[in-house]
């Protein structure tokens, strides 16, 4: 083979090798930049989740206030309730409360006081409508109710909660909320291969294609 057809083939091998080296980089920087864009998502996402959850948290009293951010979550006015009279008053011309109490039996109605603090899962009201909340609300020592036997009603708000069913816990227990998304242990994105070092040895290989074709036509 003549010397000129050497360099020919020795420069073309060389372009080839460029080229392979240059598309290796490309594939490189676009695996980098796909990681950072899924990476990003991924985060982005949880943080939506983690927002939607403290919002979804809010939407009930979590506390024996029945308030939250300045908004009542009574079933009635707050302190109006004095007596069972005010109470059946007070259903009476209510149209909501009328449904909710209408098997409350106001023939064996007492009024009273908690001995202790408890945990239970009461009533609140929303946008015309009574629901239970989701998590239990501790109630003080001397918090005023009124009862059939059944169910116990708070002379505070009027949200009642049923009192056979009610758990007596210590209130001064630690509880720790196993669906919170605060004590979710953080997780790493996948694994995926580090950027940084691909890039530069991507680039090192482009480099010696590029050296060795400068050598060929020096020659």
């Amino acid at each position: 083979m003549s010397p000129w057809i050497k360099r020919r083939a020795d420069k073309k091998n060389s372009i080839i090798i460029a080229l392979i080296c240059l598309i290796l980089c490309s594939l490189l920087v676009s695996l980098f930049l796909l990681n950072k864009y899924f990476t990003a998502k991924k985060i982005i996402t949880k943080q939506s989740q983690i927002i939607k959850t403290q919002k979804q948290v809010i939407e009930e009293p979590s506390d024996a206030d029945s308030e939250v951010a300045g908004r009542w979550y009574g079933l009635c006015g707050k302190n109006i309730i004095h007596s069972v009279n005010d109470f059946q008053k007070t259903v009476q011309s209510d149209p909501v409360l009328a449904a909710h109490f209408t098997d409350f039996d106001w023939n064996n109605a007492t009024m009273g006081k908690l001995e202790h603090s408890l945990w239970t899962y009461v009533t609140y009201r929303k946008d015309g409508k009574i629901a239970t909340t989701r998590k239990q609300v501790i109630l003080p020592k001397g918090d005023g109710y009124i009862s059939d036997g059944k169910r116990q009603v708070r002379t505070y708000c009027c949200n009642d909660y049923v009192a056979s069913s009610t758990p007596k816990d210590d209130p001064t227990r630690e509880r720790v909320d196993s669906s919170s998304p605060y004590n979710e242990k953080e997780t790493d994105p996948e694994a995926v291969p580090e950027p940084g070092s691909l890039l530069l040895f991507g680039a090192g290989l482009a480099g010696l294609g590029l050296m060795q074709l400068f050598r060929r036509k020096k020659r």
